[in-house]
């Protein structure tokens, strides 16, 4: 008769772990794989700014304007039937003059050979004409040389302008002369250190408004047939 042996109570439990060794449990399924996380977008570059500069940014410099005298109070008069014309039928020209007002000069003309010893490369030089005074102008389409002179004499100061073109072998030559005097002759302080008229008390003489209506009667010059 086979004698059964009971089994030792210890291997129970070994074999009761080795069955959940054995797949009793199964191992944990695995997860879903995470989706891939995108990267946020890079913010769009924006426009760089203007750089500060370190230094002040150099302009270009604006021309200096000379300083000038302070603009004379006269007003040239107004070319008007107070004027006269004067009409030379044989070089075939006309001008007009005034006859009134502070700068209207007295005037005359001449003619003067081109070898004359006064004419010198087309500008008229007499003794009492400043050198370096010459200035070329040309009027209504005519050629001018002018020069002009400051003749001092006796507290009086004579300015006089000439005007020369040439017609032909000759030169017509148109001189403008006005008198101002010294105004330290007079007792009024007010007159004292400059040129005047020897009219309406202390009014001075500027020789560049002289200038100025010597343009305007020049510029009435015109040639005629």
């Amino acid at each position: 008769m086979t004698s059964i042996v009971p089994k030792p109570l210890w291997l129970v439990p070994l074999a009761t772990l080795a069955l959940f060794g054995a797949g009793c449990f199964s191992p944990e399924a695995p997860s879903a794989p995470e989706a891939p996380v995108k990267p946020a977008p890079a913010p769009a570059p924006s426009a760089p700014s203007a750089p500060t500069p370190s230094e002040p940014v150099p302009t270009t410099p604006t021309p200096e304007t000379p300083e000038s005298s302070a603009p004379s109070a006269y007003e040239l008069p107004s070319i008007d039937d107070s004027w006269l014309m004067y009409a030379n039928k044989a070089l075939g020209f006309t001008f007009r003059y005034p006859t009134k007002g502070r700068y209207a000069p007295e005037w005359e003309m001449s003619i003067v050979r081109e070898d004359d010893a006064r004419m010198k490369e087309g500008c008229f030089f007499d003794e009492q004409t400043d050198p370096g005074t010459e200035k070329r102008m040309t009027i209504n389409g005519r050629e001018f040389c002018r020069t002009h002179a400051v003749d001092p004499a006796a507290g009086s100061r004579y300015y006089t302008y000439h005007y020369a073109t040439k017609f032909g072998s000759s030169y017509a030559i148109l001189s403008f002369t006005k008198r101002a005097v010294n105004g330290d002759n007079y007792e009024e302080p007010a007159c004292h250190g400059k040129i005047v008229f020897s009219f309406g008390g202390c009014v001075e003489f500027v020789q560049a408004d002289f200038e100025a209506q010597l343009d305007q009667i020049m510029g009435t010059f015109v040639e005629i047939e």
